[in-house]
C-alpha cells in the first residue's frame, strides 16, 4: 500500500508537469507557439525551470521526467505522443487538447 501511494504521488507529478505543458507550452494563444510542443525530457525541464513551473520538477531530474512521461504515455493520455527525435533520442509531442486517459 505504501509503495502504491508513493506511485500514485509521482503520477500526479507528471500530471501536474504535462498538464502545464497543455497549458503553457502548446497554446497557440501565447504569442509564438503553436497547438503542439516537441522536445525532450530535458527541454522540459529548462523551460518549466525558466518558464514558472520550476516546482513541478523539483528534484527530478531529465530522465525521471521522461519516466514519468512514458508512465502517461503508456495509460493512453489524450495529447502525448512519443516520437523518434534528432540523434536517436525520444521527443515527446504535447498538443494542447490533452488530458486523460481515452
Amino acid at each position: 500500500i505504501k509503495d502504491m501511494h508513493r506511485q500514485s504521488g509521482e503520477l500526479g507529478t507528471f500530471i501536474a508537469l504535462f498538464d502545464w505543458a497543455c497549458d503553457c507550452l502548446a497554446n497557440s494563444d501565447v504569442p509564438g507557439r503553436e497547438d503542439t510542443w516537441q522536445g525532450t525530457a530535458g527541454e522540459l525541464m529548462t523551460l518549466a525551470e525558466g518558464e514558472g513551473a520550476k516546482v513541478l520538477i523539483r528534484g527530478l531530474s531529465a530522465t525521471e521526467i521522461g519516466v514519468g512521461l512514458t508512465k502517461l504515455f503508456l495509460q493512453g493520455w489524450s495529447g502525448l505522443e512519443r516520437v523518434r527525435g534528432r540523434s536517436n533520442r525520444t521527443e515527446w509531442r504535447i498538443s494542447k487538447d490533452g488530458g486523460d486517459p481515452i
